[in-house]
């Protein structure tokens, strides 16, 4: 896929070396990425591909245009009106989703709408949501609305940020 120079540019200016990414879609690849991963970007090349070393010891570039990577200080600025957003588009488009990830949409805009912050005291249910909107983003990828998988990945960004994994360094 052949990139345009401004969005090149705009994707250098983004994507500066030493910025920490978090993967939230599926690689197309034989050996990919989980997605949640985290790592740091090494560079952009001239076909827009972000290259980046994984937290996992990989060094697999994301390709412009297939996969999608957010830069975790994004994450970490989530206003509430963009969660309630992404929250409303799954409670209004529930087609495709299991019963899992809908009770998980619901307890999130029941939580989000009263203006309390996601925080159970159980690490447990991060991991667990984690695994439900993982699980959800990959079964949808190739089917879903692509503002049905935006909701999905901020969701699962969301809560990536409020209980990030624990970082692994060599």
């Amino acid at each position: 896929m052949l990139i345009q120079k401004d969005k090149l540019t705009l994707l250098r200016n983004t994507f500066q070396k030493g910025k920490e990414v978090r993967l939230v879609s599926r690689m197309n690849d034989p050996y990919p990425i989980e997605i949640g991963q985290l790592g740091i970007v090494s560079h952009v090349d001239d076909a827009g591909s972000i290259h980046i070393q994984w937290d996992c010891g990989s060094t697999l570039a994301a390709i412009y245009g297939a996969d999608v990577v957010r830069l975790v200080e994004v994450d970490k600025g989530l206003s509430r009106s963009e969660l309630l957003q992404a929250i409303d588009t799954l409670v209004l488009t529930p087609i495709g989703l299991n019963h899992a990830t809908r009770a998980l949409v619901s307890k999130m805009n029941c939580y989000v709408s009263q203006g309390m912050e996601l925080i159970p005291t159980d690490t447990t249910w991060y991991q667990q949501a984690q695994g439900q909107l993982t699980e959800a983003i990959t079964d949808l990828q190739d089917t879903a609305e692509p503002h049905v998988l935006m909701a999905l990945q901020t969701l699962f960004s969301y809560l990536m940020a409020k209980h990030p994994p624990k970082r692994y360094h060599q």
